[in-house]
């Protein structure tokens, strides 16, 4: 069995435990998790839910961590899932009580409608257009009945600011972190 099949076996907490002591520094002192959880945060009253895009599975992991240590519900859907625990988690937060759904993009994406939520945060600027409408598309389609508002977290005069300079999104309200 993969180290990541015994890793998602894990119950929840420990898994969260086990990504905290890999990770060499808490969640919380990074400025681009700060910024996600902030955007939670102001994503309306605590039944609105939050879709978080990514394109590294590790960085959603981290984002899970980030969430979990400030007690936000969540559910993750990322590479290596089996079809089963995937479909666990898009249930649990379309139906059930998680507020925010991680997603890595181009994983997950394609298929879904998440119209429950009313707020898309995209981790860094997507390379690729197609992805970032795919992305959105999940959201913001036929059924939708709220608002929807979309941000891409990006570091101030880093490549991911060039990226999104490049890109020439006009679709999402960017935050610098």
């Amino acid at each position: 069995m993969a180290e990541s099949q015994l890793v998602q076996q894990l119950p929840h907490e420990c898994r969260t435990t086990l990504y905290k002591i890999l990770s060499k520094t808490t969640t919380s002192d990074d400025p681009k998790f700060r910024a996600m959880l902030r955007e939670v945060s102001d994503a309306g009253d605590e039944d609105a839910k939050v879709v978080i895009f990514s394109q590294s599975k590790e960085t959603l992991q981290l984002a899970q961590l980030a969430l979990f240590e400030k007690s936000v519900t969540q559910a993750i859907v990322k590479s290596g899932m089996a079809a089963t625990a995937r479909q666990e988690s898009v249930v649990s937060f379309v139906d059930g009580d998680a507020r925010v759904l991680l997603l890595q993009a181009g994983v997950a994406a394609a298929g879904l409608t998440l119209t429950v939520a009313s707020k898309i945060i995209f981790l860094e600027p997507f390379e690729v257009e197609g992805d970032v409408k795919q992305a959105l598309g999940r959201v913001h389609r036929i059924g939708q009945t709220k608002a929807v508002r979309a941000s891409v977290l990006y570091v101030k005069g880093s490549v991911e600011e060039r990226l999104l300079a490049q890109a020439n999104t006009q679709a999402f309200a960017t935050l610098p972190v």
